[in-house]
């Protein structure tokens, strides 16, 4: 049975009813959250709030749209988040929500608080049960896993190692606690120069793969060894633990896809009939916004996706921007013709291993009805 995408353009006319904010207001009314949510639910907006230097996140005008529609329907919306593993402006819920600020989600203008899911230092999290190839139990940030129900308010963008980000990263790799997020990747541990020798991250480590050179002085991690689990990251306190991402991954990138698809379905686990998927087709860039720039978009912009479906919205949306003529000039330097594959084109990813994987978890179909308001 094929699922029911909404699609609202990005074009927008001299009458008011045809902005696309309220097209965006016109969506939220066809999938109906109210219908099925109590008044004074929790809701967590799941979105991400833009790495620090980049520029195309998605507007925030656009998640206060969502947020006004949510609790005209009497419920309490957050905007949430998790913490990066990587050091950066996101890496601790202080720097997260100082940086989200700055990128102008302020609660006071957005109309609505904002959590960070899983804590001041990405330690707050849920063990939730799943039955994955490669997971039997996964790490969820409490504060997503405690929420009633789920709105994930995607960017859409291209991603070098999962071909495009879309409602299954949001709900993936961002609903992970953020030790959880190493293991997703599979990256191995890299202490660096902020290491203050504390050594409690060689205790900490439950296969000893962190050692005490001989000749003494900080510790370094056996890259042989490290299996990439993140534990040492949660007692860090010096945040002197790195993904190593010059020895690359432990697993393939159709396996990270895997991974981060059975961290989702750890996220919807408690949220069947309760999560709402809106992927906005809006500056497509070829890089994810967790990078600190934002290179100029791949396609035209082409407006804003709407489901009940997680797999069928994130499929709708790769075959919408592969329709599309690339645009010159972009980081996309082949298959630009309409019809071609975008996203295999810029990193020479099987981005349909996501996809596929999420079907065989029953999350949803890649089978659609695209229905335009």
């Amino acid at each position: 049975m094929k699922a029911t995408v909404y699609y609202a353009s990005a074009d927008a006319h001299e009458k008011k009813e045809n902005n696309l904010l309220n097209k965006v207001g016109r969506l939220y009314e066809k999938l109906n959250p109210g219908a099925s949510l109590k008044p004074m639910d929790l809701v967590a907006v799941k979105t991400h709030f833009g790495e620090g230097g980049c520029t195309r996140y998605l507007r925030p005008i656009y998640v206060q749209r969502i947020v006004e529609c949510l609790q005209g329907d009497g419920l309490r919306p957050f905007l949430t988040d998790s913490n990066t593993y990587y050091v950066d402006r996101r890496h601790n819920a202080y720097e997260h929500l100082l940086t989200a600020q700055r990128h102008g989600f302020y609660p006071p203008q957005i109309g609505a608080p904002i959590l960070i899911a899983d804590g001041l230092l990405g330690q707050d999290h849920v063990e939730v049960e799943v039955q994955g190839d490669h997971f039997n139990r996964v790490r969820i940030a409490s504060a997503i896993h405690s929420a009633g129900a789920v709105v994930s308010v995607a960017h859409f963008k291209g991603h070098v190692v999962t071909g495009f980000g879309g409602a299954l990263k949001n709900m993936g790799v961002g609903c992970a606690s953020r030790d959880a997020k190493l293991t997703i990747h599979g990256a191995r541990a890299l202490i660096s120069g902020r290491c203050t020798s504390c050594r409690d991250c060689v205790a900490a480590c439950p296969i000893g793969a962190i050692m005490v050179p001989e000749a003494g002085g900080n510790p370094v991690v056996n890259p042989d060894t490290c299996d990439s689990c993140g534990f040492c990251s949660l007692i860090c306190t010096a945040d002197a633990i790195d993904p190593d991402w010059g020895r690359g991954s432990l697993y393939t990138k159709e396996e990270v896809q895997e991974r981060m698809v059975e961290y989702a379905a750890g996220a919807l686990k408690v949220k069947q009939g309760k999560a709402y998927y809106f992927n906005f087709l809006l500056d497509v860039t070829p890089e994810c916004d967790c990078e600190p720039w934002s290179d100029i978009p791949i396609v035209k912009d082409l407006g804003v996706l709407a489901s009940t479906d997680i797999v069928a919205v994130d499929q709708a949306s790769v075959d919408l921007v592969n329709q599309q003529e690339g645009v010159k000039g972009s980081l996309l330097k082949k298959g630009l013709g309409a019809g071609e594959d975008k996203f295999r084109a810029l990193n020479g990813v099987d981005w349909s291993s996501q996809l596929a994987h999420a079907e065989k978890m029953g999350l949803g179909t890649r089978k659609y009805s695209l229905m335009e308001v």
